[in-house]
């Protein structure tokens, strides 16, 4: 009776032992599942902000090129009235001075 007994507590224990396994191994399988969608999230989270990043500065040279294209045809435009305007003075004068030799 007291080997029966041994035998049931040694069996007991191995049952119990064979749980303690699982429930270890289930706890490690479920903390390295966590850490896993905790570094999937993580990442997803830097992709996202170095896309937004990205897309400002995009954003931010495609407004600067529109600023110095702007600048330049602004500056092209001035320049030519400010050509036609010498050129309208010169045409002008070419007449004062051929009125003037006329009466002089």
């Amino acid at each position: 009776e007291r080997l029966e007994k041994e035998k049931r507590d040694r069996e007991e224990q191995e049952r119990l032992e064979k749980i303690g396994k699982r429930e270890t191994r289930r706890q490690e399988r479920e903390e390295q599942e966590r850490l896993e969608k905790e570094k999937r999230d993580r990442e997803e989270q830097e992709k996202k902000r170095r896309d937004k990043k990205e897309k400002n500065n995009l954003k931010r040279r495609d407004k600067k090129e529109k600023n110095k294209k702007d600048w330049k045809k602004k500056r092209e435009i001035e320049k030519n009235e400010k050509d036609w305007k010498k050129r309208d003075k010169k045409e002008k004068n070419k007449k004062d001075w051929k009125k003037k030799s006329e009466i002089g």
